[in-house]
């Protein structure tokens, strides 16, 4: 489930991330007739997709490598779970959706290790 949830997560922010500079010249041309509906977004707005895909890309990136594999050995998979354990952090610069996001990640990784 996780894996599914971080593929998706990844691929939805960044397809915003990649559109955002297109739609809001978009929205604020000026034969746009409701431009006082527009609702500018505030920089963590902004950034909070930004950091998801930021965290995600590894754990894409892993998700996609093993799938791949029918049956992947151990020395395939520790390096990549040092590789998560890398991504998921938490770094004293990190914004707060920022540790959000590692530690939810984190908290999933626990219960499917135990499981």
């Amino acid at each position: 489930m996780m894996c599914q949830h971080a593929g998706t997560v990844y691929e939805t922010s960044g397809r915003y991330t990649e559109e955002q500079a297109a739609m809001y010249p978009a929205l604020t041309e000026k034969t746009f007739k409701n431009k006082e509906q527009i609702t500018h977004l505030s920089e963590q707005e902004v950034s909070t997709p930004e950091c998801a895909v930021e965290i995600m890309k590894p754990l894409k990136m892993i998700t996609t490598i093993l799938s791949t594999e029918t049956t992947p050995s151990v020395s395939m998979i520790l390096p990549l779970k040092a590789m998560i354990m890398k991504a998921i952090d938490q770094k004293d610069n990190d914004i707060h959706t920022a540790r959000e996001i590692k530690q939810v990640n984190k908290e999933n990784l626990q219960q499917i290790v135990r499981a």
